[in-house]
């Protein structure tokens, strides 16, 4: 399994720091994840595909794609990255370290 697909992998079960190159040549790094015990309900209905993650969560999924849809735990919006783009995966955080959000939590 390559960089992708371990960062997909941990993507899927816990919260990850990872860094890529953005469209305009920068390097970013993000925190984010596709666990939905993380993801508030109300990001999840929304109906622009873009905000929705592929069923399929996959290497070849996401190489066959030209982005990677993930939820920005810091922005807390959906984001995108070309799977091509990664550079290197700094940290996963196994979700059940981390306390579950509550609808009750957010201030809505």
């Amino acid at each position: 399994m390559g960089l992708l697909g371990t960062l997909l992998n941990n993507l899927k079960t816990s919260e990850v720091t990872f860094v890529f190159r953005t469209k305009s040549g920068k390097i970013r790094q993000a925190r984010g994840t596709l666990n939905q015990d993380r993801i508030p309900k109300e990001d999840w209905s929304k109906g622009k595909k873009f905000r929705m993650p592929a069923p399929k969560v996959d290497e070849f999924t996401a190489r066959t794609k030209k982005y990677q849809p993930y939820y920005d735990l810091n922005v807390g919006e959906w984001r995108r990255f070309s799977p091509f783009s990664i550079m290197r995966v700094i940290s996963s955080r196994p979700i059940s370290n981390i306390s579950k959000i509550e609808d009750d939590d957010l201030n809505v």
